[in-house]
Formats: C-alpha cells, structure tokens, sequence
C-alpha cells in the first residue's frame, strides 16, 4: 500500500483501548497496516502506559493493593486481546492464497464457459462435418477386415439418424456420406464373403489333398511291407526249396550209388555165374521216347531243348504256361497265406514256367509235348 495511504491510516487507529481498558477494533479494513507497522503499536503501548501510571493508588492499603493488581489484570487482558486481533489476521493471510487460488479458478471456469457458449455454434458444426469425415473413413478402416466386422459397419452405418434436428445444415452432406458409405460397404462385404469362400474351398481342397496323400504314403508303407514280407517269405521259401533239392539230390546220389553198387554187384555175381553155366541169356531193351528200361531199372534221357523255338511252339509254350499258371495261381492261397495278388501271380508264372521246363527237358515221367 502507498506510504501516504499508511500515514493516513496511523491517524486512524485501527485498535483503541477505552477508559475502562477494554480493546476495540475501529477498523478491521486496516488491521494489517496496522501490524505492519510497528509504530501503531508502540502508539497503542504509550496509550495502555500513560493510562496505567496515572493510577494513584496507596500501597499500604488494602484499596491501592486491590486497585494495582486490578491494573495489572486489564495490562495482561490488552496485551493478550491485541496479540488475539494480529493473530487472527495472520491466519488471514494464511489463508489467503487459497482463497485467491479458489477465485482464480472460479475466473477461468467462468471464462471458459463464457467461450465454448460463445464458439458452440461454430463447435457444433465442426463436430458435425467432423462426424461426416468419420462416416467417410468407415471403409477404409476395414480394408483387411473380414466379413463380420464389415457387416457390424453396416448395422452402425444403418442406426445413424439422418434428420433435420440432428444434422441442421449438414443433412444432405450427411444423408450422401452415408449412403455412399454403407455402398463402399455393400461391395467390400460381397468382396469378403467371396474371398472366404474360395478360402474354404482352397482349405477343402488342400484338406483332401492331404488326406490323399496321407492315404498314398501309407498304401506305399504297406506296400512295401508287404513286399518285404513277401521277399522274406520267398527267400526262406526259396533257401528252403533248395535245401531239400539239395537233400533229394543227395538222397538221389546214394540210392544210385547204392543201386549202382548193388547192380556191380549183381552183374559180378552174374558174371560169376554165367562163367559157371554153360548157356547164356540176352537182357531185353525197350526203347521208348524219353526212357531206356534195362533189367526192370529205367533211366531217363533228357530230351534236348532246340536251339531255336518255332512261333507254333512258341504259342503252343505260351498256351500251356497261362493254363499252368492258372491252375497254381487259384490254389496258393489255400496253401500260402498273406502276400498280394502281384505276388500269388508271380509266384504261379514262375511255378508254371519250371514246369514246362521240367517236361521239355523229359523230366517228368509219362508227359511230353507234342508240336
């Protein structure tokens, strides 16, 4: 405050003590002058002292002993009412910033207020065209988007209320924005729902492809276990048929070594015999086409494969391996059980052509071929 106001008011006390030393505020306005400076107090302090040593007082007697302490009360009571007075306006102060805080906010609220209600016009229209740009961008949002979320588009676009209330100026920008938007949409759905479409039919297709695949690789599996098997069980079948040709064969060996050896000896003991007798006798031979028969024993000629197969002999071949092959074929799996039909006709074709090796070489009795 300026220093003449300050002046000013030290002509106006702003606290004064009564004749009865009771403390008044004259002017509550000013009390913080008044406490700011301190000659006011110093004032007031000459006041209370000039009051206080005009007490004439006798103290021998009871009356001036009751009249000093009775002084003394009311200088203790001043001094703590004026200490009151600057305490309250400490306190004041105190509270003060809040107190301008409080205002200042209440100023800018009120200001604020003051503009949006002026600008609401201009507002509601920039929300509105705002809102109109938002339903313009709806398509471009959902370009990756699937066909749901470009059918729940639609059902928004579709509740929008296009009325003169609510749109005021705006109502045939916004009627065109939606029309042409929910269009855009329209087209995007039937675009999603195509390209879904052939998706799934992709998916179906690859699904099958797969399971085919899976279907082939384990038809090859089996197949080729199959074949392993098959192999096992023709090589064991094969060492198999070899070991008893081997033991046939040598069986065979000894029969005729022995029936040889028998045989020298018959004829030794014939010999010996006829040297003894003085007539002789002439074994009988019987030719025949593939057999020799000397003395009740028949040995077999192999009969010689021609060095090259007419084309009759060659059909008449072929006729009797498919008749031979047929016959072995329907009967090996009552007797071979678990291979493949490839297998069953391998194993007859080659079953079919041993035999008819066997007979063209004379090596079954009583059969032969005739071209």
């Amino acid at each position: 405050m300026p220093e003449t106001e300050d002046k000013k008011i030290q002509t106006v006390p702003s606290i004064k003590v009564e004749e009865d030393y009771s403390v008044t505020v004259v002017n509550k306005a000013s009390l913080l002058s008044f406490f700011k400076d301190g000659a006011n107090l110093d004032g007031l302090y000459n006041v209370v002292q000039a009051k206080a040593r005009a007490l004439v007082a006798d103290v021998t007697t009871a009356d001036g002993i009751s009249k000093i302490k009775s002084t003394a009360r009311q200088i203790a009571s001043i001094k703590k009412r004026v200490d009151d007075i600057g305490k309250d306006v400490v306190a004041e102060l105190k509270d003060l910033p809040k107190q301008i805080d409080a205002n200042r906010k209440k100023w800018r609220e009120d200001m604020e207020a003051l503009q949006d209600a002026i600008r609401r016009p201009v507002t509601e229209i920039e929300e509105r065209h705002a809102e109109i740009e938002e339903i313009r961008a709806t398509h471009g949002k959902l370009a990756l988007s699937g066909s749901e979320e470009i059918k729940a588009a639609i059902e928004s676009i579709d509740k929008i209320e296009l009325t003169g209330d609510k749109w005021k100026e705006s109502l045939e920008e916004a009627t065109a924005a939606v029309t042409a938007e929910k269009g855009a949409l329209e087209v995007m759905l039937n675009a999603a729902l195509k390209k879904e479409a052939e998706a799934r039919e992709l998916d179906e297709l690859r699904n099958k492809q797969e399971e085919a695949d899976r279907i082939i690789r384990e038809q090859k599996i089996r197949e080729e276990a199959e074949r392993k098997a098959r192999e096992e069980a023709e090589a064991r079948a094969a060492a198999e048929k070899s070991r008893l040709e081997r033991e046939k064969a040598e069986a065979e060996r000894k029969a005729a070594e022995a029936e040889r050896a028998a045989q020298e000896a018959r004829e030794r003991e014939a010999e010996a015999r006829k040297n003894q007798a003085t007539a002789s006798i002439d074994f009988p031979v019987f030719q025949g086409a593939a057999a020799t028969v000397n003395n009740g024993a028949q040995t077999v000629t192999p009969v010689k494969r021609p060095s090259k197969w007419t084309d009759e002999q060659k059909k008449v071949n072929s006729e009797l391996l498919a008749r031979f092959a047929e016959i072995i074929r329907a009967s090996l799996p009552k007797h071979i059980a678990g291979h493949s039909d490839q297998g069953y006709e391998l194993a007859a074709n080659e079953a079919a052509k041993e035999i008819i090796k066997a007979i063209a070489c004379g090596k079954i009795e009583n059969i032969k071929v005739e071209y």
